[in-house]
Protein backbone atom coordinates (compact mmCIF):
# COMPACT_ATOMS: atom_id res chain seq x y z
CA UNK A 1 0.00 0.00 0.00
CA UNK A 2 0.90 3.80 0.28
CA UNK A 3 4.04 4.93 1.96
CA UNK A 4 1.94 7.78 3.08
CA UNK A 5 -0.32 8.26 5.25
CA UNK A 6 -1.36 11.77 5.03
CA UNK A 7 -1.16 15.28 2.83
CA UNK A 8 1.63 16.33 4.64
CA UNK A 9 3.95 13.72 3.98
CA UNK A 10 3.20 14.05 0.05
CA UNK A 11 4.63 17.69 0.56
CA UNK A 12 7.34 16.26 2.13
CA UNK A 13 8.40 14.19 -0.60
CA UNK A 14 7.25 16.65 -3.25
CA UNK A 15 9.40 19.24 -2.15
CA UNK A 16 12.88 18.10 -2.31
CA UNK A 17 12.14 17.19 -5.80
CA UNK A 18 12.57 20.73 -6.68
CA UNK A 19 15.07 22.06 -4.40
CA UNK A 20 12.42 23.19 -1.55
CA UNK A 21 12.75 22.17 2.01
CA UNK A 22 10.23 19.88 3.58
CA UNK A 23 6.85 21.63 5.25
CA UNK A 24 7.20 21.44 9.00
CA UNK A 25 3.24 21.53 8.96
CA UNK A 26 0.30 22.32 6.43
CA UNK A 27 0.33 25.53 8.14
CA UNK A 28 3.86 26.40 7.10
CA UNK A 29 4.21 29.54 5.34
CA UNK A 30 6.87 29.15 2.98
CA UNK A 31 5.72 29.83 -1.24
CA UNK A 32 5.91 25.96 -2.04
CA UNK A 33 3.73 25.14 1.25
CA UNK A 34 1.28 27.86 0.40
CA UNK A 35 1.14 27.01 -3.27
CA UNK A 36 0.99 22.88 -2.30
CA UNK A 37 -2.14 23.74 -0.28
CA UNK A 38 -3.55 25.60 -2.89
CA UNK A 39 -3.93 23.03 -6.20
CA UNK A 40 -3.04 19.94 -3.91
CA UNK A 41 -6.77 18.55 -3.83
CA UNK A 42 -7.86 19.56 -7.72
CA UNK A 43 -5.03 17.28 -8.23
CA UNK A 44 -5.56 14.42 -6.66
CA UNK A 45 -9.07 14.74 -7.41
CA UNK A 46 -8.24 14.50 -11.24
CA UNK A 47 -6.12 12.18 -10.83
CA UNK A 48 -8.97 9.90 -8.71
CA UNK A 49 -11.43 10.01 -11.70
CA UNK A 50 -9.16 9.11 -14.50
CA UNK A 51 -9.65 5.59 -14.07
CA UNK A 52 -11.85 3.08 -11.28
CA UNK A 53 -9.19 2.80 -9.24
CA UNK A 54 -10.49 -0.52 -6.97
CA UNK A 55 -9.23 1.64 -4.01
CA UNK A 56 -11.28 4.78 -4.84
CA UNK A 57 -14.87 3.08 -6.32
CA UNK A 58 -17.86 2.36 -4.03
CA UNK A 59 -21.16 1.85 -4.54
CA UNK A 60 -24.21 3.51 -2.39
CA UNK A 61 -27.54 2.95 -2.04
CA UNK A 62 -29.56 5.94 -2.84
CA UNK A 63 -31.95 7.31 -0.63
CA UNK A 64 -35.76 7.97 -2.35
CA UNK A 65 -36.29 11.76 -1.15
CA UNK A 66 -40.13 12.49 -2.42
CA UNK A 67 -41.40 13.83 -5.46
CA UNK A 68 -39.79 16.26 -7.48
CA UNK A 69 -43.35 18.20 -8.86
CA UNK A 70 -41.81 18.02 -11.97
CA UNK A 71 -40.73 15.50 -14.72
CA UNK A 72 -38.83 13.32 -13.46
CA UNK A 73 -41.01 12.52 -10.92
CA UNK A 74 -39.28 11.02 -8.09
CA UNK A 75 -35.60 12.39 -6.15
CA UNK A 76 -32.96 10.46 -4.66
CA UNK A 77 -30.22 11.89 -2.60
CA UNK A 78 -26.51 10.97 -4.21
CA UNK A 79 -23.54 10.02 -1.74
CA UNK A 80 -21.53 13.90 -0.31
CA UNK A 81 -18.15 12.33 -1.09
CA UNK A 82 -18.88 11.35 -5.05
CA UNK A 83 -16.05 12.45 -7.34
CA UNK A 84 -16.89 11.34 -10.27
CA UNK A 85 -20.55 8.85 -11.13
CA UNK A 86 -19.36 5.86 -12.91
CA UNK A 87 -22.30 3.14 -13.09
CA UNK A 88 -26.30 3.27 -12.00
CA UNK A 89 -27.69 0.67 -10.96
CA UNK A 90 -31.20 -0.47 -10.21
CA UNK A 91 -31.46 -4.18 -8.48
CA UNK A 92 -28.18 -4.77 -10.00
CA UNK A 93 -28.43 -3.97 -13.34
CA UNK A 94 -27.71 -0.80 -15.46
CA UNK A 95 -30.06 2.09 -15.65
CA UNK A 96 -29.94 4.31 -18.34
CA UNK A 97 -32.90 6.70 -17.56
CA UNK A 98 -32.78 9.42 -15.40
CA UNK A 99 -31.84 13.16 -14.99
CA UNK A 100 -28.99 15.06 -12.41
CA UNK A 101 -29.84 17.98 -10.67
CA UNK A 102 -27.02 19.32 -8.60
CA UNK A 103 -26.30 16.38 -6.00
CA UNK A 104 -29.97 15.04 -6.48
CA UNK A 105 -30.82 11.65 -9.13
CA UNK A 106 -34.44 11.99 -10.90
CA UNK A 107 -36.15 9.19 -11.52
CA UNK A 108 -39.37 8.36 -13.13
CA UNK A 109 -39.65 5.11 -10.87
CA UNK A 110 -40.48 5.49 -7.37
CA UNK A 111 -38.21 3.39 -5.00
CA UNK A 112 -37.95 3.52 -1.13
CA UNK A 113 -36.76 -0.23 -0.79
CA UNK A 114 -32.73 1.57 -2.35
CA UNK A 115 -32.69 -1.10 -5.18
CA UNK A 116 -30.85 2.38 -6.86
CA UNK A 117 -27.13 2.09 -6.16
CA UNK A 118 -24.48 4.68 -7.85
CA UNK A 119 -20.83 3.40 -8.29
CA UNK A 120 -18.90 5.91 -8.41
CA UNK A 121 -14.90 7.29 -7.48
CA UNK A 122 -14.46 9.38 -4.43
CA UNK A 123 -11.61 10.73 -2.21
CA UNK A 124 -9.82 7.59 -0.94
CA UNK A 125 -7.20 8.91 1.73
CA UNK A 126 -3.62 8.77 0.96
CA UNK A 127 -3.24 5.29 3.74
CA UNK A 128 -5.19 3.85 0.73
CA UNK A 129 -3.19 4.22 -2.03
CA UNK A 130 -0.81 2.27 -4.00
CA UNK A 131 2.96 2.92 -4.13
CA UNK A 132 2.78 3.56 -7.59
CA UNK A 133 -0.27 6.15 -7.21
CA UNK A 134 1.59 7.49 -4.74
CA UNK A 135 4.87 8.02 -6.15
CA UNK A 136 3.03 9.75 -9.26
CA UNK A 137 1.09 12.19 -7.25
CA UNK A 138 4.16 13.26 -5.72
CA UNK A 139 5.37 14.09 -8.85
CA UNK A 140 2.72 15.81 -10.06
CA UNK A 141 2.42 18.33 -7.23
CA UNK A 142 6.30 19.00 -7.87
CA UNK A 143 5.46 19.62 -11.22
CA UNK A 144 2.97 21.99 -10.45
CA UNK A 145 5.33 23.68 -8.23
CA UNK A 146 8.14 23.67 -10.32
CA UNK A 147 6.70 24.90 -12.68
CA UNK A 148 4.02 27.42 -11.41
CA UNK A 149 6.19 29.02 -8.72
CA UNK A 150 9.50 28.43 -9.53
CA UNK A 151 9.60 29.49 -13.20
CA UNK A 152 11.48 25.83 -14.39
CA UNK A 153 9.18 24.80 -17.46
CA UNK A 154 11.34 21.87 -18.31
CA UNK A 155 11.61 20.58 -14.82
CA UNK A 156 8.18 20.87 -14.70
CA UNK A 157 7.23 18.76 -17.72
CA UNK A 158 10.02 15.83 -16.98
CA UNK A 159 8.34 15.55 -13.46
CA UNK A 160 4.60 15.62 -15.16
CA UNK A 161 6.10 13.25 -17.85
CA UNK A 162 7.44 10.94 -15.17
CA UNK A 163 4.25 10.96 -13.19
CA UNK A 164 2.01 9.92 -16.01
CA UNK A 165 3.91 7.06 -17.04
CA UNK A 166 3.76 5.67 -13.65
CA UNK A 167 -0.08 6.31 -13.86
CA UNK A 168 -1.02 4.42 -17.18
CA UNK A 169 1.58 1.56 -15.55
CA UNK A 170 -0.99 1.82 -11.84
CA UNK A 171 -4.02 1.98 -14.11
CA UNK A 172 -3.05 -1.75 -16.24
CA UNK A 173 -1.86 -3.25 -12.55
CA UNK A 174 -5.10 -1.98 -11.12
CA UNK A 175 -7.16 -3.40 -13.99
CA UNK A 176 -5.41 -6.92 -13.90
CA UNK A 177 -5.76 -7.29 -10.03
CA UNK A 178 -9.66 -6.09 -9.93
CA UNK A 179 -11.52 -7.00 -13.09
CA UNK A 180 -15.70 -6.04 -12.38
CA UNK A 181 -18.34 -4.84 -15.16
CA UNK A 182 -20.05 -2.56 -12.55
CA UNK A 183 -16.91 -0.45 -12.33
CA UNK A 184 -16.92 0.56 -16.03
CA UNK A 185 -17.46 4.30 -17.04
CA UNK A 186 -21.27 4.34 -18.29
CA UNK A 187 -20.29 8.07 -20.40
CA UNK A 188 -24.03 9.48 -20.67
CA UNK A 189 -24.16 9.16 -16.71
CA UNK A 190 -21.16 11.44 -16.38
CA UNK A 191 -22.19 13.78 -18.82
CA UNK A 192 -25.68 14.45 -16.67
CA UNK A 193 -23.21 14.71 -13.71
CA UNK A 194 -20.98 17.51 -15.52
CA UNK A 195 -24.26 19.41 -16.22
CA UNK A 196 -26.23 18.10 -19.03
CA UNK A 197 -29.97 17.24 -19.21
CA UNK A 198 -31.28 13.51 -19.32
CA UNK A 199 -30.18 10.49 -20.98
CA UNK A 200 -31.88 9.28 -23.80
CA UNK A 201 -31.82 6.04 -26.06
CA UNK A 202 -30.06 7.63 -28.96
CA UNK A 203 -33.11 8.76 -30.76
CA UNK A 204 -34.45 11.54 -29.33
CA UNK A 205 -37.00 10.37 -26.95
CA UNK A 206 -36.25 9.57 -23.39
CA UNK A 207 -37.58 6.20 -22.50
CA UNK A 208 -38.66 4.43 -19.22
CA UNK A 209 -36.59 0.74 -18.33
CA UNK A 210 -38.88 -1.53 -16.80
CA UNK A 211 -38.34 -2.56 -13.54
CA UNK A 212 -37.20 -6.15 -13.30
CA UNK A 213 -39.83 -8.10 -11.14
CA UNK A 214 -39.05 -9.31 -7.45
CA UNK A 215 -36.96 -12.03 -7.11
CA UNK A 216 -35.78 -11.73 -11.09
Amino acid sequence: MSTYAAPIEVFRAAMPLVGANPPQSMTDQTAEAVMANAVYEGLVADALTRHAWSFATKSKALTYQGTSGDSPAYVYSLPSDVLTPRRLLYAGSPWKDYEMRGNKLLADVKDESSNFRLVYNWRAPESAWPSDFSWAVVRLLAAQIARGLLDRANHGDNLEAQAEARLRVARVRDRRSYQGPERDVDAPLVRAWRGSSRTNTGTGSTTIQSIPAAGS
